[in-house]
């Protein structure tokens, strides 16, 4: 069940700094 919990939060924030990085790459090239 920990385990499961933690690869799930894990996989979750992945995904948040993803998005959040690819905004950022965005705003830099001005799009």
């Amino acid at each position: 069940m920990t385990v499961a919990v933690l690869g799930f939060t894990g996989f979750v924030m992945i995904m948040v700094v993803a998005v959040i990085v690819g905004k950022k790459m965005d705003d830099r090239e001005g799009k």
